[in-house]
């Protein structure tokens, strides 16, 4: 099962100072910069304008397993009627 944390809980966790989203010229593929040094996978077509979130699987504890992510959090049901 996956698991979510904040960007704030993520950089508090793993001690981390700054996080920077940057493309690779040759591939054109995102990452995320940690610190300047180090890189962990990122969404394909993250949008800044949308909550972002890390996500990994359940008690991961090595921060390159780690995505960062938008969340969803429109629900696709719609309220057809109540009893």
């Amino acid at each position: 099962m996956a698991t979510f944390m904040s960007v704030d809980s993520f950089k508090e966790k793993f001690e981390i100072t700054t996080l920077k989203v940057v493309e690779n010229a040759k591939t054109g593929k995102l990452s995320v910069l940690v610190d300047g040094t180090d890189f962990i996978r990122c969404q394909q077509n993250i949008d800044s304008s949308r909550e972002l979130a890390f996500m990994a699987n359940e008690n991961e504890e090595e921060m390159e397993n780690w995505c960062l992510i938008n969340v969803k959090r429109e629900s696709p049901l719609t309220d057809r009627f109540s009893l």
